[in-house]
């Protein structure tokens, strides 16, 4: 990927490399929009002659499709992948359960130039819907090699992100003590102990 100013005649098909502001300071166009013929116009009736541009190599893939492609490495049993924008991916719990992160994989795959995976801590409870992970893709493109390179890891895991679903089980209370305070133990210390199961 390359960075550059280029003349507004040459940017169509290019990535807009930087916010565009209006007189009044509004963002109007934003840094990564594919420029089409309606964001030449716009950038003319603004007075732009020229514009940054970020230039996709032939190997690079696109931030948006390199973030799902991520995301859907990672994602391991009880997560989905919900929300996408601008490289970045959301991966929520399906399901109420213990979040479990493979944290060798994760770290492995942070260290690829461009890739920023986040995740809440490994081992705690996630309620059903909740974001569990992100996915965000830095730059406006990855090199397919440096994908390709993070989807290996998270295969070799299995699944960098998953979510084991808490199941229903029975349980039985025991209470000892002396057999004259039986009733006693049962009115005092039963219904506490059966609220907290």
């Amino acid at each position: 990927m390359w960075l550059k100013v280029v003349e507004l005649e040459q940017a169509a098909g290019k990535l807009l490399a930087h916010n565009v502001v209006d007189g009044a300071g509004r963002k109007v166009l934003r840094k990564g929009t594919l420029i089409t013929a309606d964001e030449l116009a716009r950038l003319r009736e603004l007075g732009h002659a020229e514009v940054w541009v970020a230039e996709l190599a032939p190997d690079d893939v696109p931030e948006d499709v390199a973030a799902r492609r991520l995301a859907q490495a990672v994602s391991g049993p009880g997560v989905e992948i919900s929300s996408q924008s601008t490289g970045r991916v959301n991966l929520r719990a399906t399901e109420a359960g213990v979040l479990k992160v493979d944290t060798d994989a994760l770290r492995r795959m942070n260290q690829i130039p461009g890739v920023a995976i986040a995740t809440r801590s490994s081992n705690t409870v996630a309620s059903r819907g909740q974001i569990v992970a992100t996915v965000k893709v830095v730059p406006y493109a990855l090199p397919r090699s440096d994908v390709e390179r993070a989807e290996q890891v998270a295969r070799g895991a299995g699944g960098v992100v998953a979510v084991v679903a808490f199941r229903e089980m029975e349980v039985g209370i025991v209470l000892s003590g002396e057999p004259a305070s039986e009733d006693q133990l049962r009115r005092v210390f039963g219904s506490a102990i059966r609220e907290r199961v």
